[in-house]
């Protein structure tokens, strides 16, 4: 949603929404908020009291009821001021009508609610960024359920990984806004076919967004061997035995070890001598790879 709109007389009532704005706007995925004492869009309408009018109208009552329902906006305002308003020969009080305050804009473009103090609207109309802004944020509520499902702490070492028809709209929403993702689940998120061999799987499910299947694995966070460093080895058997002796060794002492040899790894197997350069042979985790 682009706007949403807090429309109140009360200006109690509108500072206390204000101090609720980084709330409504996170929770509601809102661009803007915007309070107002008053707003042509919003007016009042009445409806006779029934039970009340019913003896004293007869059969007057089916075209008072009509002319109640034209009442204007001002003719409204008037008859809450001046207690009592003349329709049809008949004097009627403000307590034997039912005065609400509502929306009479294009209900195709917003949407609203509210009773005597406030009317809030929703503007209804989306951009395309808009849209996939609201589509990125399903997929991170969905990563986030499943690492709540997992048991995972905010603070454990983790990678997400995707699977996705790769001509699917949600795919090119995922590619597009892959740092948003990114930052709000605060790992990193990359295709399922870049996890790294021999990467712990904590957990995997399958989920449903914007009516695309979408699978999601939660892995220990591993270092990632660049493809370019994998084929510069000589065959097969050299980079399964390279894999093998890097993505086995623990995470920080993997690190500790590079972070005290000037962002370097070295070690020797099969008395051959290897250096892997951080950020350029080998990476913290795959997004960075990928990036």
């Amino acid at each position: 949603m682009n706007r949403i709109t807090g429309i109140s007389k009360d200006e109690q009532y509108r500072k206390d929404i204000e101090s609720l704005k980084a709330y409504i706007l996170e929770e509601l995925n809102v661009k803007e908020l915007v309070t107002v004492a008053d707003d042509p869009s919003v007016g009042l309408s009445a409806k006779p009291d029934f039970g009340v009018l019913r003896k004293r109208l007869r059969k007057d009552l089916p075209k008072v009821q009509q002319a109640v329902q034209a009442l204007t906006n001002e003719q409204l305002q008037k008859l809450i001021v001046d207690g009592s308003i003349v329709i049809e020969g008949h004097t009627i009080t403000a307590e034997e009508l039912r005065v609400t305050k509502g929306y009479k804009g294009d209900t195709t473009a917003a949407e609203a609610n509210g009773n005597e103090e406030v009317v809030v609207v929703l503007d209804l109309f989306q951009t395309e960024p808009m849209k996939e802004e609201g589509f990125a944020r399903e997929v991170m509520n969905r990563i986030q359920k499943l690492r709540k499902k997992a048991g995972i702490q905010p603070t454990d070492p983790i990678e997400v990984f995707y699977q996705v028809d790769a001509s699917s709209e949600l795919a090119k929403v995922i590619t597009k806004k892959s740092d948003f993702i990114t930052a709000g689940i605060s790992v990193g998120l990359s295709p399922f076919a870049s996890s790294p061999k021999y990467s712990i799987e904590f957990i995997n499910e399958e989920t449903t967004v914007l009516g695309t299947k979408l699978l999601l694995s939660i892995r220990r966070l591993g270092v990632s061997l660049s493809p370019k460093f994998l084929a510069s080895l000589a065959n097969d058997t050299e980079r399964s035995d390279v894999q093998t002796l890097v993505y086995t060794r623990e995470y920080y002492a993997l690190l500790k070890q590079a972070e005290s040899n000037s962002g370097k790894f070295s070690f020797i197997l099969n008395d051959k001598q290897y250096t892997l350069e951080f950020g350029k042979d080998i990476f913290r985790r795959v997004y960075d790879m990928l990036k």
